[in-house]
Formats: structure tokens, sequence, C-alpha cells
């Protein structure tokens, strides 16, 4: 697989950030199936960087669970278990927070995986790229993207110092 910090002459690094947000919004109108294909591409795509989701699905392991518990006791429909009545978790609710998992991950992961091919000056030269219309309004394009970029740098810093 070629590098995209290889490419950084090539092609501007706001073009990487633009398809990435065209990912994810292509991704909210998706079939379950054509979901978990982009889940499992993603995951082959990790094979180059080992830990990177593995770290991903240990910080967010709760956030998964209470979703998927989330969407299966308060969806309508029928029940999984129909002796427990309310207690059971409805079966279009599982599929709905399953559903919800899946494009949280492929969202995440694949924003990770952007973070690990460009580098800070990649992303701030894409942010700046993508802000620069916002520009004739008057709002300070340079200060916010250089707020964003420091703003993902500091997460990760937080994140890694307390291994979350």
């Amino acid at each position: 697989m070629r590098n995209l910090k290889s490419c950084s002459g090539v092609v501007h690094p706001a073009t990487f950030i633009f398809l990435w947000i065209l990912f994810v919004l292509s991704t909210a109108h998706l079939s379950l199936a054509y979901l978990s294909l982009f889940s499992l591409v993603l995951l082959f795509l990790s094979v180059f960087y080992p830990f990177l989701l593995w770290r991903l699905f240990k910080r967010s392991k709760i956030l998964f669970l209470s979703t998927l518990f989330i969407y299966a006791y308060s969806g309508n429909g029928r029940y999984l278990y129909p002796a427990l009545g309310w207690a059971s978790p409805s079966i279009e609710g599982l599929y709905a927070g399953m559903y919800s998992i899946l494009h949280l991950w492929c969202m995440v992961s694949s924003l990770l995986l952007l973070r690990q091919y460009l580098d800070a000056g990649a992303w701030l030269r894409g942010m700046l790229g993508l802000l620069q219309p916002l520009a004739w309004s008057g709002l300070p394009v340079q200060r916010l993207a250089v707020r964003l970029c420091l703003t993902l740098q500091y997460a990760e810093r937080f994140l890694m110092q307390f291994r979350l």
C-alpha cells in the first residue's frame, strides 16, 4: 500500500479530508450489509497499523455497548424474547443499534487511519484548503484551522496519557 505522505506533492491534503467527509456522509444511507462490508475493508486496511483499531475498540467499548443497549430497549418492534415482555429487547432496536455502532465505527476508524497517513502539517494545509471559502465572510480561517488541528493533537495526547 502506498503511503499518502508520499503523495503530498501530487494530491492536496484537503482532497483526502474532503473524501473522508464524503465517505462519512455516504455511509449514513447504506444498508447494514454494505456498512459491514466497509467495516471489513477498514479492518483490512488497519493491518498496516495493528494496534490502532484495538486501541479504538478499547476506548469506545462502553460507548458501543451503551448505544446497543439504548437502541435495543427503546426501539419499538417485536420482542426478541416475547415471554419476557417489556424486559426483552426489540429486534428492530437491536438492528438499529448495530447499524449505529457500525456507522460510528466506520467514521472513527477511517478518521484514525487518515490521521496516521497525514502528518500535522498536512492536516493544517488540508483544513486551510477546506475552510478557505469561508474567508469571504470575515471568519479568521487560519486561526480556526490551527485550533482544529491543535484540538486533534491535544485530544490524542490526552488519551494516550491516560491510556484510554
